[in-house]
């Protein structure tokens, strides 16, 4: 995964099509696979899966809604 160059704290795997950022992990307990979630651009997003833990919360998976 790269850094999402103006999005501090926003990765992309171009690979995959998918995005990761680091949210509280109250908020990640509450996302289930596939609830709307709002990309780093202001765009619809669909989360995809939560991640390990980092400092600061739970990493979560994303995915640009398609159609």
């Amino acid at each position: 995964m790269r850094p999402v160059e103006g999005h501090p704290g926003v990765w992309e795997c171009s690979k995959h099509g998918i995005f990761a950022t680091v949210i509280p992990k109250e908020r990640a307990e509450e996302i289930e696979r596939g609830d709307p979630f709002p990309m780093h651009d202001g765009t619809e997003g669909i989360a995809s899966r939560t991640g390990d833990e980092r400092p600061g919360g739970i990493i979560i998976y994303y995915r640009p809604k398609v159609g």
